[in-house]
């Protein structure tokens, strides 16, 4: 178990096994690790070469279920406002984002060119997880 945090955001990730454990606002113990801001990846969650910590597109379904449970009000525009505000100078995270939204719907066979590319890194890197989520998802609201 690893305790990441993250001083732009203010929040303390604890990591296990490659997937999210806990979210908490603020500096929750000593971490381990310290890192300047957030980021997305293709890849696992890791700490980046500019000292960032690097969420998967699992990851990123724990952050948005963590943020709306801080915000259950929100309009869907200040919920996504308040997201992207936790990616300062994030280059993906609008496509993986949309991959994520794409493998958990199951309709990845709509993304055009690039997007594909997302939808299949995304999907790769938690398989298991994301055939849940799509089950799940599939069952509450088909």
């Amino acid at each position: 178990m690893t305790k990441v945090y993250v001083e732009k955001n203010k929040l303390t990730f604890t990591i296990e096994d490659g997937k999210i454990e806990d979210i908490e606002k603020g500096r929750c113990g000593v971490p381990d690790i310290e890192v300047d801001a957030l980021d997305v990846s293709t890849t696992a969650i890791h700490v980046s070469a500019d000292n960032r910590l690097s969420l998967d597109g699992f990851a990123l379904t724990d952050l948005m279920a963590w943020l709306w449970r801080r915000m259950p009000t929100a309009s869907d525009k200040s919920f996504n406002d308040a997201f992207m505000r936790l990616f300062p100078n994030s280059s993906n995270i609008t496509d993986v984002v949309r991959a994520v939204c794409r493998v958990v719907l199951d309709i990845e066979h709509t993304a055009p060119g690039d997007a594909a590319w997302f939808c299949a890194k995304v999907r790769e890197a938690h398989p298991q997880e994301f055939a849940e989520l799509c089950k799940a998802w599939k069952q509450q609201f088909n």
